[in-house]
C-alpha cells in the first residue's frame, strides 16, 4: 500500500512540475509564494513611519509578532492621542498572547485619573468563538505581497489569482536587479497591476504598482518598494524595508515606511513568551477571568494569577475606593481591553482597505 502511495505522490509532483514548466508565470509566482509560506513559525518586529497619513488613522508605532504552532502573541504599540499627565511614554502597548489553554490580554495604557488596565484571562475555546472561529493572527508573511498597501489583503489575492486577465511577463532590470515583471488587468475594479520579482533574491517581490479606479474621480496609483534580505542560510528571503505611496492627482496622499527585524524563522521559541511572565505585567495587576469570575476577584502576583479580591488590595493601597471614578475607570478599561485588544491593528488595515478615495 505504501508503495502505491509513494508512486502516486511522485506522479503528482511530476505533474505539478510539468504544469509549472508549461506556465513560466505560474512557476515564478509559485516560487514567490512558496518563499513566504516556508516560514512556519517566527518572531518578527517592525516599526512604522507615517510621512503622510491622507487623513486616515495613523498606523501603529511598532508591531511585534511571535508564532509557534498554535501559540501566538502580538504586541501593538500606539501613540497617545494627547499627553497624559504624569506619563512620560509617547505610546502604549496592547498585548494579546494565545497559549495552549488560555488567552491573555494586557495593555500598558495609562489614564489621566491614574487608572491602569487590568489583565484578562479567557478560555481559549471561548476566545475562538469570540473571534468568529477565525484566527486573530496578523499574518506578517504577506508584507509587500500586495499592491495596495504594506499589508492589505491575503498572500494569494493577486499573485496566482485566476481572476486576472491580460497576464504577461517580461525580463526587466530594476535598480540593477534582474527581475521578472508581471502585469495584468481585469481584476474586479482594481485596474492594472504590475510587480517585479527577483529570481536571485528568493523569487521575492521587490516592487508593486497598482492603478485603482481608473476613469473615476477616486482614481489613484499605489507604489510599494521593498528591500529584501536572506535569513541566515535558510534560503528564505524577507523584506527588511518597505515603502508605500499612494498618489492621486499627481500628489502623494499617503506615504509610509516600514522597517522589519526578522528575529527568528522556523526556530523554537521560549514558551514563557506566551505568558504574563514575559509580558512584563506588574505584580498586583487586577485580573478578569472569563468565564466564571468577578473581574475584581483575582490578581497577578508577578508569578501567577491568584484568587484575591483586587478591590481589597486597592483599598489597602489607596484607602476606601468605593465606586470612585478611578475604580470605575479601571474596571471599564479592563472590559474594553478584553473586547478591543487585537482588533486595533485589524481596524487600521480594514479602514485603509475600505477607502479608495485617499
Amino acid at each position: 500500500m505504501r508503495r502505491f502511495l509513494v508512486a502516486g505522490l511522485l506522479g503528482l509532483i511530476a505533474l505539478t512540475v510539468q504544469q509549472a514548466a508549461a506556465d513560466p508565470i505560474a512557476d515564478v509566482e509559485n516560487r514567490a509564494i512558496g518563499n513566504r509560506l516556508a516560514i512556519k513559525q517566527w518572531h518578527i518586529r517592525f516599526t512604522y513611519t507615517s510621512l503622510k497619513s491622507g487623513g486616515f488613522h495613523k498606523p501603529p508605532l511598532a508591531f511585534e509578532s511571535w508564532v509557534d504552532g498554535d501559540r501566538l502573541r502580538q504586541d501593538t504599540t500606539w501613540a497617545y492621542e494627547e499627553k497624559v499627565p504624569g506619563v512620560d511614554d509617547v505610546g502604549y502597548t496592547e498585548i494579546m498572547a494565545w497559549s495552549d489553554r488560555v488567552v491573555y490580554r494586557y495593555g500598558t495604557r495609562r489614564y489621566a485619573d491614574g487608572a491602569k488596565d487590568a489583565m484578562t484571562v479567557t478560555d481559549r475555546e471561548l476566545a475562538v468563538k469570540e473571534y468568529g472561529g477565525n484566527s486573530p493572527l496578523f499574518d506578517v508573511r504577506k508584507i509587500g505581497m500586495l499592491p495596495d498597501g504594506l499589508a492589505v489583503g491575503e498572500i494569494g489575492e493577486f499573485l496566482g489569482s485566476p481572476k486576472r486577465t491580460n497576464l504577461k511577463m517580461a525580463d526587466e532590470s530594476l535598480s540593477g536587479v534582474a527581475c521578472k515583471k508581471i502585469t495584468f488587468s481585469g481584476f474586479e475594479d482594481r485596474g492594472d497591476v504590475s510587480y517585479w520579482i527577483a529570481p536571485d533574491k528568493g523569487c521575492s517581490v521587490v516592487r508593486m504598482e497598482g492603478d485603482w479606479g481608473k476613469g473615476t474621480p477616486g482614481n489613484y496609483r499605489s507604489i510599494t518598494d521593498l528591500v529584501v534580505e536572506p535569513y541566515k542560510n535558510t534560503g528564505i528571503w524577507f523584506p527588511a524595508e518597505a515603502e508605500y505611496q499612494r498618489i492621486k492627482g499627481g500628489q502623494v496622499t499617503i506615504h509610509e515606511r516600514l522597517k522589519v527585524e526578522a528575529l527568528s524563522f522556523n526556530e523554537p521559541l521560549d514558551e514563557t513568551i506566551f505568558t504574563p511572565i514575559a509580558m512584563n505585567v506588574p505584580a498586583g495587576t487586577a485580573v478578569y477571568k472569563h468565564p466564571g469570575s468577578d473581574m475584581a476577584s483575582f490578581l497577578w502576583d508577578g508569578k501567577e494569577v491568584r484568587q484575591e479580591r483586587y478591590a481589597d488590595v486597592l483599598e489597602k493601597q489607596v484607602g476606601d475606593v468605593g465606586e470612585s471614578p478611578r475604580r470605575r475607570s479601571l474596571l471599564l478599561s479592563a472590559v474594553g481591553l478584553a473586547v478591543l485588544s487585537g482588533l486595533f491593528l485589524w481596524g487600521y488595515f480594514a479602514l485603509r482597505r475600505g477607502s479608495r478615495a485617499g
